[in-house]
């Protein structure tokens, strides 16, 4: 069977799945539509080409749904056209079951393990200048809607992770904010309001970002809606302390006591133990990638 992935070239998460399926599987992979039995079209507001489908299989990938903003016009487009549906959390597949009949396969994506690792938190704060004696809390998500810079994108909770940083910060002066990722004036005009310190790191490549997650005492996922997010696997194989609402992958990394509902973060603790090992089976070296072609019932690598 021979494999076409369609390219983001977004300079995002899913072109570095892309690169690196395709550097593990380069026996399948195939540069052209044309040539491939299978299309998975990793990201399908980029894909056009639907006229190409015609007689292939194809996977199409969806990961988080926001109900208010699902378009279910460009949905039936992709319903018309897939084989089957891949996504990476059950809440997500619970509420395209409402729209489609085709089989929807549930698996988070496999972890680079060379690229998410524990590093030591103090030279990873020097290498940052960021502070050593302060409680460093991250968020690397964007949060702010595009068409404005200002408004806040509620999916992702930034206004919910400005409330208990506000909260902490109250009572505890002795805390630093990093933050990584575009779009990020919403929390950062919040933060400036409230005097709280941050430092802010736009565009940050894959290790200078492992690095900052190295950096922290906590990661704090506080949205309403998730396909994933990626922070929680990469917190999970890097030794990141992190807490979650209970959203997309998080009940697959997480314990409960780490998830938290909006009233109760206080008692949320995090469990960097339990969250690696959970990691771990996603590793590629212990067969991540693997994993992902059964899930999505891709077996003949020969055919």
């Amino acid at each position: 069977m021979k494999i076409y992935i369609n390219n983001p070239n977004e300079d995002w998460v899913c072109d570095r799945f892309r690169y690196e399926f395709i550097k593990n599987n380069r026996d399948i992979c195939v540069p052209f539509i044309e040539e491939a039995d299978l299309v998975w079209v990793i990201s399908p507001w980029q894909f056009r080409d639907y006229h190409k489908l015609e007689g292939k299989k194809s996977i199409f990938s969806i990961y988080h749904i926001v109900p208010e903003k699902f378009n279910r016009q460009s949905f039936d487009l992709i319903n018309h056209f897939a084989t089957s549906i891949h996504t990476i959390c059950d809440s997500t597949k619970n509420f395209l079951k409402g729209y489609t009949e085709k089989k929807i396969n549930v698996s988070p994506f496999w972890i680079n393990e060379d690229m998410w690792k524990d590093l030591s938190k103090v030279e990873c704060r020097e290498f940052l200048n960021i502070p050593l004696d302060k409680f460093i809390i991250g968020s690397f998500q964007r949060d702010t809607e595009g068409h404005d810079l200002i408004s806040p994108k509620l999916e992702k909770g930034p206004d919910r992770f400005c409330d208990i940083v506000e909260s902490m910060y109250e009572n505890n002066k002795n805390i630093h904010i990093l933050l990584g990722g575009w779009r990020r004036q919403y929390i950062i005009s919040r933060l400036e309001s409230k005097k709280i310190p941050f430092t802010y790191f736009e565009k940050p490549e894959f290790n200078f970002l492992n690095k900052m997650y190295n950096a922290l005492d906590l990661y704090i996922v506080s949205a309403r809606y998730e396909g994933g997010p990626q922070a929680i696997p990469e917190c999970a194989a890097s030794k990141t302390p992190i807490i979650s609402t209970d959203v997309g992958c998080s009940n697959l990394f997480l314990p409960r006591s780490s998830i938290y509902s909006e009233t109760n973060y206080q008692q949320a603790k995090p469990d960097i133990d339990f969250a690696y090992k959970k990691s771990e089976p996603f590793f590629i070296k212990n067969g991540g990638i693997s994993k992902f072609l059964e899930k999505n019932e891709i077996h003949n690598r020969n055919s």
